[in-house]
C-alpha cells in the first residue's frame, strides 16, 4: 500500500502532506497551509535512485543521458502516473504513456534502470525547453 501525499507551493516554499480541497471558494490546503492549485502534485509512491520521492510534475533523467528525459504526469483515465518522454529521445521505444512503476522496474542491458529527479516543471522551467 502506498502513501498518499501531496506537495504544493505556498509562495516560494513547498508544503508537503495531506490535501484539502475547497473548490467553491478556490482554496486548496496542504497540512493546513494555502497552496497554489497550479503547483499541486501527488506523490507517485516511488523514489528515485537517490531515495528522493517522485511527485507529479517532476523532471527525470536517466543514467543514459545528462539531459532531462521526461516529466511525471497523471493519467486520470488509466489511473496511473507515467513518464511523458517529450524531452529527449525514446530509447526504449515505449509510447509516452508507460506507468512509472514499469520504468523503474525495467532493466536495460541486464542492469536496473537508474532514474533521478533533477527538478520540477515549476522551479526548473529551463530544463523543459529541451528539443526532442
Amino acid at each position: 500500500m502506498r502513501t498518499i501525499k501531496f506537495r504544493g507551493k505556498n509562495g516560494k516554499k513547498w508544503v508537503f502532506g495531506n490535501l484539502e480541497c475547497f473548490p467553491e471558494v478556490e482554496t486548496y490546503l496542504i497540512n493546513g497551509r494555502d497552496v497554489n492549485v497550479d503547483t499541486i502534485g501527488q506523490y507517485t509512491g516511488f523514489n528515485d535512485a537517490k531515495g528522493q520521492p517522485i511527485y507529479e510534475g517532476d523532471i527525470l533523467k536517466t543514467a543514459f543521458s545528462d539531459k532531462p528525459w521526461g516529466i511525471v504526469r497523471w493519467n486520470a483515465g488509466g489511473g496511473y502516473f507515467f513518464i511523458d518522454e517529450q524531452l529527449t529521445f525514446n530509447f526504449w521505444n515505449f509510447n509516452s504513456c508507460v506507468p512509472i512503476g514499469e520504468i523503474l522496474a525495467a532493466t536495460f542491458g541486464g542492469r536496473p534502470v537508474v532514474v533521478e529527479v533533477i527538478g520540477n516543471i515549476y522551479d526548473n522551467k529551463e530544463l523543459i525547453k529541451e528539443e526532442k
